[in-house]
C-alpha cells in the first residue's frame, strides 16, 4: 500500500473530516454544546470529547487510537433524558455511530460498513466534572494521522496498516456478544417495527441472528443482526446498506425512532412516529398498526419497560 493510500485508509476510519453540513445539527445539540466528556471502549480505548459550534473535536487515549486528534461535525438527538445519539461522516462512505447513556454511565458504538458492523461498549469516566479533561492538541493532518497509527500498531506489535481480516480500513473481527447485545436480541426477538423515512416505509424485524428488512413492502432482505439495549426502552439497531449502513434508535415509550442518514448519504436528523401512545387501552390498535397482533402475555412482555 502507499503512502497516499494509507493515508486516505486511516482518514477513513478516523472521520477526520469531510463534513456535509455547516456545523453541528440534531435537536440534542443544544444540550451537549460545551460538553466535555470522556469514555473508553472495552478492549478499544479511551476518548476524550468536546463539542461545541465547530463541532466534536476528540481525541484517542489508550487503543490504537491513541494520540490522535480529529474534527467531526456531528448529529446529535435527543432519545431521553440523558440518552443520546451522536453520528458524523467519515471519508469515503463510512461513519461513526454512537449512543451515550449518561444515567448508566455507558457508551455504545457500531462500527464499520457494508452488511457487518462492530458492537463495542463502554463506560463514561466522567461528563463536565472538574477533573474532565478535554482533548488537547489541533486536529491532525492526514499525515500525521497515518504516522501516530502506525506507531500505535508497532508498539502494540500489529505492524502494517489498520484494518481486520477483511482488509485495510475494515472493522476487526467483532468480539462476543455483550450482555447489552444479548438482551437486546432477546427483547427484539419477532418484534415488528414499521417507521417512515425518506427511503419509504421501512419494515423490520429481529430473528435471533437475521434481521428482515423491506421497503415500501417489497420483499425482505435478510441482514445480520447488530442490536444493542441502551436502557430497558431504548434500543441502538443497525443493518446493511450503501453510505454506512442503516443507524436507528428506538425509543419504545415514547414510540420514536431517531435516523440520522438520509437516502443520498448526507447526515441529517430525523425523527418519525409510528406510533403515537402506549397506553394499555390503545395497544391492540398501535399493533394493528405495526400488522402485528399478539395476544396480551406476549404483548407484555415484548413491551415492557424492564427487560
Amino acid at each position: 500500500m502507499t503512502r497516499k493510500a494509507f493515508a486516505a485508509v486511516s482518514m477513513l476510519l478516523l472521520g477526520t473530516a469531510i463534513s456535509q453540513q455547516s456545523g453541528p445539527g440534531g435537536a440534542g445539540f443544544a444540550d451537549l454544546n460545551g460538553d466535555v466528556i470522556n469514555y473508553e471502549y472495552y478492549d478499544f480505548g479511551g476518548f476524550r470529547l468536546h463539542m461545541s459550534e465547530r463541532g466534536l473535536k476528540w481525541r484517542g487515549v489508550g487503543g490504537e487510537f491513541d494520540g490522535v486528534t480529529a474534527l467531526v461535525t456531528p448529529q446529535v438527538s435527543k432519545v431521553a433524558d440523558g440518552i443520546y445519539f451522536m453520528s458524523w461522516p467519515t471519508m469515503g462512505e463510512g461513519g461513526d455511530n454512537v449512543v451515550v447513556n449518561f444515567d448508566a454511565m455507558t457508551v455504545n458504538a457500531h462500527l464499520g460498513g457494508g452488511n457487518r458492523f462492530r458492537l463495542i461498549t463502554g463506560v463514561i469516566h466522567c461528563h463536565n466534572s472538574s477533573d474532565c479533561p478535554a482533548p488537547e492538541g489541533d486536529p491532525m493532518r492526514p499525515d500525521q494521522v497515518m504516522q501516530t497509527l502506525m506507531a500505535n500498531r508497532q508498539r502494540a506489535g500489529r505492524g502494517g496498516p489498520p484494518g481486520g481480516p477483511g482488509g485495510p480500513g475494515a472493522p476487526p473481527p467483532a468480539g462476543p456478544l455483550s450482555d447489552a447485545d444479548q438482551a437486546a436480541r432477546e427483547a427484539l426477538r419477532g418484534m415488528a417495527l414499521r417507521y417512515e423515512s425518506d427511503d419509504g416505509t421501512i419494515n423490520v424485524e429481529i430473528a435471533d441472528d437475521a434481521t428482515l428488512v423491506s421497503i415500501d413492502g417489497a420483499d425482505a432482505a435478510s441482514h445480520a443482526t447488530h442490536a444493542t439495549q441502551i436502557a430497558g426502552d431504548i434500543f441502538f439497531i443497525s443493518w446493511g446498506g450503501p453510505h454506512g449502513g442503516n443507524h436507528i434508535v428506538f425509543n419504545t415509550t415514547t414510540m420514536q425512532v431517531f435516523d440520522q442518514i438520509m437516502s443520498d448519504g448526507t447526515r441529517k436528523e430525523a425523527i418519525s412516529l409510528p406510533m403515537r401512545s402506549t397506553a394499555p387501552e390503545d395497544r391492540d390498535a398501535l399493533y394493528e398498526d405495526y400488522g402485528r397482533k399478539l395476544d396480551s402475555d406476549s404483548r407484555d412482555e415484548s413491551w415492557s419497560t424492564e427487560h
